[in-house]
């Protein structure tokens, strides 16, 4: 998947001809907690499967113009129209979900949860099993100077959606595309 310089010139590019986007800023949560019990390189798999699932989702969604990212670890991106932004991170999470569930040893992913040593107290502690936290900012909600500006806006709301439990979507100022503005700011979906 093309890397950071890549994303920030097709980003560039949609903002120089004014075409509407949604970028979405994706991450794995509870991503430590996988690889301090399942290791690197079973972590790697999650990555991978994260991947694959970015790829399925643009397409179910029927996306086009669409451009996938791979910011670095676990961090992907999307840019697409905004009309399409709800249905690829809908897919998107329905899919890892998924993937998760294939990952994560049969007993982890029965009880819903990874027990591993707390890395500071030592204690045994539980983590949910991986989620998606996803930042999206909306051309159509802000003008945008350059990339950096929607990157660093895609960023924030990336680490709204972290601060909240299980899957989470942050859209800009409480509204998604297609709603009226009257979409709540998140959509969320526990696994």
């Amino acid at each position: 998947m093309p890397g950071n310089d890549r994303i920030l010139r097709e980003l560039q590019s949609w903002i120089k001809r004014g075409d509407p986007f949604a970028l979405c800023y994706i991450d794995i949560d509870q991503f430590k907690a996988v690889n301090d019990v399942y290791g690197f390189v079973r972590g790697d798999e999650f990555i991978k499967g994260l991947a694959e699932c970015v790829y399925a989702a643009a397409g179910d969604a029927g996306a086009a113009p669409v451009f996938l990212g791979h910011v670095g670890g676990d961090d992907f991106t999307i840019l697409c129209v905004p009309e399409h932004v709800e249905a690829v991170t809908g897919f998107l999470n329905d899919h890892f979900a998924r993937r998760v569930r294939q990952l994560c040893d049969p007993e982890d992913a029965e009880r819903g949860y990874i027990e591993h040593a707390d890395r500071v107290s030592r204690r045994m502690t539980r983590s949910r099993l991986p989620t998606l936290s996803i930042g999206v900012a909306l051309s159509t909600q802000r003008r945008f100077a350059d990339a950096y500006e929607a990157v660093a806006e895609a960023t924030a709301l990336k680490s709204v959606a972290k601060s909240h439990s299980g899957t989470y979507v942050a859209y800009p100022e409480g509204r998604a595309p297609g709603r009226g503005g009257r979409r709540p700011v998140f959509w969320t979906n526990e696994h």
